[in-house]
Protein backbone atom coordinates (compact mmCIF):
# COMPACT_ATOMS: atom_id res chain seq x y z
CA UNK A 1 0.00 0.00 0.00
CA UNK A 2 1.18 3.42 -0.67
CA UNK A 3 1.20 6.16 1.48
CA UNK A 4 1.34 9.85 0.74
CA UNK A 5 2.24 12.12 3.80
CA UNK A 6 1.23 16.15 4.72
CA UNK A 7 4.35 18.10 5.19
CA UNK A 8 2.64 18.14 8.77
CA UNK A 9 3.46 14.40 9.15
CA UNK A 10 0.57 14.34 11.12
CA UNK A 11 -2.11 12.36 8.78
CA UNK A 12 -1.92 9.65 5.99
CA UNK A 13 -3.85 9.95 3.11
CA UNK A 14 -4.74 6.29 1.15
CA UNK A 15 -7.90 5.41 -0.59
CA UNK A 16 -10.11 2.55 0.50
CA UNK A 17 -12.93 0.61 -1.09
CA UNK A 18 -14.82 -0.80 1.50
CA UNK A 19 -18.46 -0.97 1.60
CA UNK A 20 -19.96 0.64 4.36
CA UNK A 21 -22.48 -1.10 6.53
CA UNK A 22 -25.13 1.74 6.56
CA UNK A 23 -25.44 4.38 3.75
CA UNK A 24 -22.84 7.12 3.57
CA UNK A 25 -22.35 10.77 2.01
CA UNK A 26 -17.95 10.60 3.05
CA UNK A 27 -16.28 10.10 0.13
CA UNK A 28 -13.75 6.88 -0.32
CA UNK A 29 -10.62 9.49 0.73
CA UNK A 30 -9.79 8.91 4.14
CA UNK A 31 -7.63 11.05 6.00
CA UNK A 32 -5.77 8.89 9.29
CA UNK A 33 -4.73 11.18 12.04
CA UNK A 34 -1.55 9.68 13.62
CA UNK A 35 -1.76 11.65 16.54
CA UNK A 36 -5.31 10.42 17.82
CA UNK A 37 -5.55 7.29 15.16
CA UNK A 38 -9.17 8.59 14.38
CA UNK A 39 -10.13 8.61 10.84
CA UNK A 40 -11.22 11.89 9.53
CA UNK A 41 -12.82 12.24 6.07
CA UNK A 42 -12.67 15.98 4.89
CA UNK A 43 -14.33 17.28 1.62
CA UNK A 44 -16.15 20.43 0.32
CA UNK A 45 -20.10 21.02 0.55
CA UNK A 46 -21.59 23.54 -1.83
CA UNK A 47 -20.63 24.20 -5.53
CA UNK A 48 -19.05 27.27 -7.34
CA UNK A 49 -20.50 29.96 -5.74
CA UNK A 50 -21.38 28.27 -2.37
CA UNK A 51 -17.59 26.87 -1.85
CA UNK A 52 -16.71 28.31 1.81
CA UNK A 53 -17.26 25.05 3.87
CA UNK A 54 -16.32 21.98 4.25
CA UNK A 55 -17.30 18.29 5.92
CA UNK A 56 -15.53 16.79 8.08
CA UNK A 57 -16.38 13.03 8.79
CA UNK A 58 -14.69 11.55 12.24
CA UNK A 59 -15.53 8.24 12.80
CA UNK A 60 -18.46 8.34 10.79
CA UNK A 61 -20.32 11.48 12.36
CA UNK A 62 -20.40 14.21 9.79
CA UNK A 63 -19.11 18.08 11.16
CA UNK A 64 -19.70 21.01 8.85
CA UNK A 65 -16.92 23.57 9.49
CA UNK A 66 -16.39 26.85 7.89
CA UNK A 67 -12.96 28.35 6.35
CA UNK A 68 -11.78 31.87 8.04
CA UNK A 69 -13.58 34.57 5.92
CA UNK A 70 -12.47 34.88 2.07
CA UNK A 71 -10.82 31.44 1.52
CA UNK A 72 -12.55 28.27 -0.21
CA UNK A 73 -12.03 24.74 0.48
CA UNK A 74 -9.31 22.92 -1.53
CA UNK A 75 -10.57 19.28 -1.96
CA UNK A 76 -7.06 18.51 -3.73
CA UNK A 77 -4.83 19.63 -0.52
CA UNK A 78 -8.04 19.45 2.10
CA UNK A 79 -7.27 22.90 3.67
CA UNK A 80 -8.52 25.91 3.18
CA UNK A 81 -7.19 28.54 0.62
CA UNK A 82 -7.30 31.25 -1.72
CA UNK A 83 -10.47 30.88 -3.96
CA UNK A 84 -8.86 31.70 -7.28
CA UNK A 85 -6.23 28.81 -5.94
CA UNK A 86 -9.44 26.04 -5.99
CA UNK A 87 -10.44 24.74 -9.20
CA UNK A 88 -14.00 24.12 -7.92
CA UNK A 89 -14.52 27.73 -6.93
CA UNK A 90 -15.86 30.44 -9.21
CA UNK A 91 -13.60 33.51 -6.84
CA UNK A 92 -15.71 36.36 -8.23
CA UNK A 93 -19.23 34.81 -7.43
CA UNK A 94 -18.03 33.32 -4.11
CA UNK A 95 -16.67 36.88 -3.10
CA UNK A 96 -19.61 39.04 -5.00
CA UNK A 97 -16.44 41.06 -6.64
CA UNK A 98 -15.14 41.41 -10.00
CA UNK A 99 -12.09 43.21 -10.58
CA UNK A 100 -11.95 45.90 -13.05
CA UNK A 101 -10.50 45.27 -16.24
CA UNK A 102 -6.94 47.71 -16.38
CA UNK A 103 -4.86 48.37 -19.29
CA UNK A 104 -2.03 48.17 -16.63
CA UNK A 105 -2.78 44.48 -16.45
CA UNK A 106 -1.51 43.48 -19.64
CA UNK A 107 1.82 44.83 -19.26
CA UNK A 108 2.40 41.98 -16.52
CA UNK A 109 1.46 40.64 -13.31
CA UNK A 110 0.18 43.09 -11.08
CA UNK A 111 -1.08 43.78 -7.75
CA UNK A 112 -4.42 46.18 -7.70
CA UNK A 113 -6.23 47.28 -4.38
CA UNK A 114 -10.05 48.12 -4.23
CA UNK A 115 -11.98 49.27 -1.23
CA UNK A 116 -14.89 46.59 -0.77
CA UNK A 117 -18.20 48.68 -1.94
CA UNK A 118 -20.13 47.04 0.91
CA UNK A 119 -18.21 47.73 3.54
CA UNK A 120 -15.22 50.47 3.91
CA UNK A 121 -13.39 48.22 6.23
CA UNK A 122 -12.92 44.96 4.03
CA UNK A 123 -10.60 45.16 0.79
CA UNK A 124 -9.87 43.24 -2.47
CA UNK A 125 -6.55 42.50 -3.97
CA UNK A 126 -6.78 41.53 -7.72
CA UNK A 127 -3.79 39.48 -8.67
CA UNK A 128 -3.87 37.72 -12.01
CA UNK A 129 -7.43 39.42 -12.48
CA UNK A 130 -9.11 37.27 -10.08
CA UNK A 131 -9.70 39.12 -6.31
CA UNK A 132 -8.29 38.35 -2.99
CA UNK A 133 -10.37 39.68 0.06
CA UNK A 134 -9.01 40.81 3.36
CA UNK A 135 -9.86 42.41 6.25
CA UNK A 136 -8.82 45.16 7.88
CA UNK A 137 -10.00 44.63 11.73
CA UNK A 138 -11.75 46.35 14.39
CA UNK A 139 -11.09 50.15 14.21
CA UNK A 140 -9.44 50.11 10.63
CA UNK A 141 -11.02 51.11 7.28
CA UNK A 142 -9.30 50.65 3.77
CA UNK A 143 -7.58 53.73 2.90
CA UNK A 144 -7.56 53.88 -1.16
CA UNK A 145 -5.58 56.85 -1.49
CA UNK A 146 -2.55 55.05 0.37
CA UNK A 147 -3.31 51.30 -0.78
CA UNK A 148 -3.57 50.21 3.13
CA UNK A 149 -5.53 49.91 6.24
CA UNK A 150 -5.97 53.31 8.26
CA UNK A 151 -7.97 54.45 11.02
CA UNK A 152 -11.51 54.93 10.41
CA UNK A 153 -10.96 58.37 11.06
CA UNK A 154 -8.59 58.89 7.90
CA UNK A 155 -10.57 57.48 5.55
CA UNK A 156 -12.59 59.90 3.31
CA UNK A 157 -16.43 58.10 2.53
CA UNK A 158 -16.59 55.17 5.21
CA UNK A 159 -19.91 55.14 6.56
CA UNK A 160 -20.98 57.27 9.20
CA UNK A 161 -23.25 54.00 10.63
CA UNK A 162 -20.26 52.26 10.76
CA UNK A 163 -18.08 54.56 12.66
CA UNK A 164 -20.78 55.04 14.84
CA UNK A 165 -21.29 51.40 15.17
CA UNK A 166 -17.81 50.64 16.16
CA UNK A 167 -17.60 53.56 18.55
CA UNK A 168 -20.86 52.18 20.87
CA UNK A 169 -19.18 48.56 20.39
CA UNK A 170 -15.81 49.73 21.87
CA UNK A 171 -16.22 48.63 25.19
CA UNK A 172 -19.09 46.05 24.70
CA UNK A 173 -21.01 46.71 27.69
CA UNK A 174 -23.97 48.75 29.07
CA UNK A 175 -23.24 52.62 29.53
CA UNK A 176 -25.04 55.54 30.27
CA UNK A 177 -27.36 56.69 27.31
CA UNK A 178 -25.11 59.98 27.13
CA UNK A 179 -22.25 58.15 26.05
CA UNK A 180 -23.69 55.96 23.55
CA UNK A 181 -23.82 57.77 19.61
CA UNK A 182 -26.96 57.69 17.88
CA UNK A 183 -29.11 56.72 20.90
CA UNK A 184 -33.00 57.87 20.21
CA UNK A 185 -33.46 61.47 21.81
CA UNK A 186 -36.60 59.81 22.61
CA UNK A 187 -35.15 57.47 25.62
CA UNK A 188 -33.12 60.03 26.19
CA UNK A 189 -35.75 62.51 27.32
CA UNK A 190 -37.95 59.50 28.94
CA UNK A 191 -34.91 58.38 30.70
CA UNK A 192 -34.47 62.39 32.20
CA UNK A 193 -37.93 62.31 32.99
CA UNK A 194 -38.03 59.22 35.03
CA UNK A 195 -34.58 60.31 36.96
CA UNK A 196 -35.86 63.48 37.92
CA UNK A 197 -39.28 61.75 39.12
CA UNK A 198 -39.57 62.09 43.04
CA UNK A 199 -41.33 58.37 44.49
CA UNK A 200 -44.72 59.17 46.18
CA UNK A 201 -45.45 57.61 49.42
CA UNK A 202 -48.68 57.09 50.85
CA UNK A 203 -50.42 57.96 54.23
CA UNK A 204 -49.82 55.09 56.76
Amino acid sequence: MDYNYFSATSYVLFFVSLEPAQPTDCPQIVLINTVTTELETKYRVGDEVNCGQFKNCVDGRGFIFDCPEGLAFNDETYRCDWPDQVSTCNAEAFLGFTCPESAKYFLGSEYRFYRSPADCQRYFICIDNKPRLYNCGDGQAFNDLINACDGIENVTGCSPQYEAKFDNDLINACDGIENVTGCSPQYEAKFDQSRNTKPKFGRF
